[in-house]
């Protein structure tokens, strides 16, 4: 039987979600697949699509929201790949699952605030010129590594150059 893996979409949600395709091609030998929107998940208003728009409200209340949704969504055992802002979703859902059994987030920025980490595993993906990313301090308090993809900006994970590395993450306890 497959494991489950849950994949989080980043701010875009999946109006542009095209990219993930190469993602699925990838994973469904090894897992059954569930997207999930990160603007549906945090009941985000998309009438104004604009990045500042989108930002501001995952934000205030938007992240939140969505985090509490998935983790009452989780019943069974899963692993989870989050980009972006998904990855500060599934971040907080898995601090409160214990279902949560891998956690790779994809240029997940928002992390860098968080405090505490999940007990699951995780793994942690950033492009090697990303700016907002968490700290070295922040890696070693969270007992975690960062995984750098070499001249990947925030949103390199967009564009299959690098799913090699993310694939090697996602699979690494599954094969």
């Amino acid at each position: 039987m497959k494991k489950k893996l849950l994949i989080l979409t980043d701010l875009w949600g999946l109006r542009k979600a095209s990219f993930l395709n190469r993602y699925l091609d990838e994973f469904e030998a090894y897992f059954e697949i569930r997207v999930i929107d990160s603007l549906e998940l945090a009941c985000i208003d998309k009438r104004v699509y604009t990045k500042e728009s989108l930002h501001r409200q995952f934000i205030n209340g938007g992240i939140d929201r969505a985090a509490e949704r998935l983790f009452l969504s989780l019943e069974e055992p899963v692993h989870i790949l989050a980009f972006s802002i998904g990855g500060a979703i599934a971040w907080k859902a898995a601090m409160r699952s214990t279902y949560v059994e891998r956690l790779t987030c994809v240029s997940s920025t928002r992390l860098r605030l968080e405090t505490e980490r999940p007990t699951c595993q995780i793994s942690l993906i950033f492009g090697s010129n990303e700016s907002f990313g968490p700290s070295i301090d922040w890696f070693e308090t969270m007992e975690t590594n960062r995984i750098e993809v070499i001249g990947g900006e925030h949103d390199f994970y967009r564009y299959n150059r690098e799913i090699a590395v993310i694939k090697e993450q996602v699979l690494y306890p599954v094969i």
